[in-house]
């Protein structure tokens, strides 16, 4: 197995990010020097300043990325409601509305398609708790907004947060690894901000609360009982800034 990474996913799930999770992260490089998995990792240099590249216009790129979010959206719903194993790909080719193997234009495998639904996640995720200015707003500010975000992202991703808990064993081994470091990396500036509106806790019982109560009341919203009115949007965060501040 070949995967390529070139600011996304290509000859995989190739979804082109948000500008700031372009730039190759140290989890990449780390992954190219010492090839984690059964497959190669390539992390190819963008070409000098000024020499042309085979990249289609603007335009077409915007199309394609629509019709790959499509794409992703209707199997997440899919892989929520039936399981990785109980959807094919032509099922969600035939969902999404794309006749025949055109679909195989986008993504190659199934499995390119779990590891877009886990990239856009992801990605969302971390550009929504990016706005939360911790230096601004003091600790204990920063951790209700980021309850908050939580919250939003929980009612709009519902099935890609069902799909990342429940099928991310799935995806191919490099990127399994990228995505796990990257939720790390969320949970430690969640851990963080913690400690600095609780210096009391020590860091393993600050992630037991961040694990349990985030992550837990979370996944029960996302298999249970959506957050889908007012109501339900207020009572979920105090029981989450209650939790975490007792």
């Amino acid at each position: 197995m070949r995967i390529a990474f070139h600011g996304g996913w290509e000859n995989g799930c190739s979804v082109v990010f948000a500008p700031e999770f372009q730039t190759k992260s140290a989890d990449l490089v780390h992954l190219e020097n010492n090839r984690v998995g059964q497959g190669d990792v390539h992390l190819p240099e963008p070409a000098p300043f000024g020499v042309p590249t085979s990249r289609p216009p603007g335009l077409r790129i915007q199309k394609i990325q629509r019709r790959k979010d499509e794409i992703i959206t209707v199997a997440a719903r899919l892989m929520r409601e039936k399981g990785y194993g109980g959807v094919s790909i032509d099922e969600i080719g035939a969902a999404a509305k794309i006749t025949g193997p055109a679909i195989y234009k986008y993504f190659d495998s199934k499995a390119a398609i779990l590891a877009a639904i886990l990239t856009r996640g992801v990605a969302t995720a971390r550009e929504m708790l990016s706005a939360v200015d911790v230096d601004r707003l003091g600790p204990v500010e920063a951790l209700k907004q980021r309850i908050h975000v939580y919250i939003k992202y929980a009612e709009m991703d519902r099935d890609g947060m069902v799909v990342s808990v429940r099928e991310a064993n799935h995806v191919p081994a490099p990127y399994f690894e990228i995505f796990r470091q990257q939720q790390r990396e969320i949970r430690e500036e969640n851990v963080r901000i913690l400690m600095m509106a609780r210096p009391e806790l020590s860091l393993a019982d600050a992630r037991f609360m961040l694990t349990n109560v985030l992550q837990g009341l979370i996944s029960a919203s996302a298999y249970l009982y959506p957050i889908d009115t007012e109501a339900r949007r207020q009572m979920f965060f105090r029981m989450a800034f209650a939790a975490l501040m007792s």
